[in-house]
């Protein structure tokens, strides 16, 4: 064991999560820490090695080559600040895929168990939904589009959200900031809050990048659609376990995206978490904390509800 490594490390190393619970993500996070302190990869990967036998599962080779790798480029961009945000994650992970959504709900289950019950045939309900998620009159950026947007205090966009498709899904601190070129801009990082809500979207690769061989497997692009939403719907069920999910929303084309409150929550602990998703297959993308998504309850330009499947809003009334 190296030396120099101090002691709140050598308790993350003893404290490998059992099987199901994140072993992956957990072997990201230690890479990531010792990266710097082990020069020699492969005395970084005999440490991982012993430090997850005990998990319950055989932890492969192949997967602590990846949790360094992913790890040492992670840091690469953190140093250079080069490296887009979908290339600092982990890459997904078809085993850890495949054991999230192991008996997890479908979409139409997920929206069953769903305390606040959604009918798309009842309209849109932006207005009690953005009232839930963000109580009094905070500053909030809405867009018709990613060229067409404004920030205005939340009970003067009351009455027009139909008509939106995005939003940030975080208070804003100011009506304006600077763009990264230095320009004036209602939407921007350096005016957006404290995160509220950590948004996770799972979007699937479209029919047309499948093979053949695949395709005739899947028999139409309808049924590979369904069965990815109702996939992603297990996956947001399974992240649901490990924070709390406050709403997932179907995008009204492909994706799903679930709301986790995440308000005064370290942004280490963020950053494991989305690891984790990352993991899943999900799209770092909505990491950057000034990111548009869709807005629940809204409708696309092509009038589709972006429809609440599940909604538990008790989780913000103590919060």
């Amino acid at each position: 064991m190296n030396a120099s490594i101090p002691p709140w490390v050598l308790d993350l190393i003893s404290s490998c999560p059992t099987a199901g619970q994140g072993v992956n993500p957990w072997l990201f996070r230690v890479a990531r820490i010792l990266n710097p302190v082990y020069p020699d990869k492969p005395d970084l990967a005999v440490l991982l090695r012993a430090a997850s036998r005990k998990c319950g599962r055989e932890v492969l080779d192949s997967e602590i080559s990846r949790a360094i790798a992913n790890s040492e480029q992670s840091l690469l961009a953190g140093r250079r600040g080069l490296l887009t945000a979908r290339r600092r994650w982990p890459k997904p992970n078809a085993e850890t895929i495949a054991e999230a959504i192991k008996n997890g709900p479908g979409i139409l289950e997920l929206r069953g168990k769903s305390p606040v019950p959604f009918d798309d045939q009842s309209g849109s309900r932006v207005e009690e939904v953005i009232d839930a998620l963000f109580p009094g009159n905070p500053l909030l950026c809405v867009g018709g589009s990613n060229r067409v947007f404004n920030t205005l205090p939340r009970q003067q966009w009351r009455g027009t959200l139909e008509r939106q498709q995005l939003i940030v899904p975080s208070p804003m601190s100011a009506m304006t900031g600077k763009t990264q070129e230095g320009k004036i801009s209602r939407h921007t990082l350096s005016n957006t809050g404290p995160r509220r809500f950590l948004v996770i979207e799972f979007d699937p690769p479209k029919w047309e990048s499948l093979d053949d061989g695949e395709k005739a497997r899947l028999e139409s692009e309808e049924k590979y659609y369904r069965a990815k939403r109702d996939q992603h719907a297990a996956l947001h069920f399974h992240l649901g376990q490990r924070a709390p999910l406050v709403m997932v929303v179907y995008s009204g084309g492909k994706s799903l995206h679930g709301w986790y409150f995440c308000a005064g929550q370290e942004e280490g602990r963020l950053q494991d978490f989305m690891a984790r998703a990352s993991f899943l297959g999900a799209d770092p993308a909505t990491w950057t904390k000034s990111q548009f998504v869709r807005l629940p309850e809204g409708r696309r330009d092509n009038g589709k509800l972006q429809s609440v499947i599940y909604f538990n809003p008790e989780i913000l009334k103590s919060k």
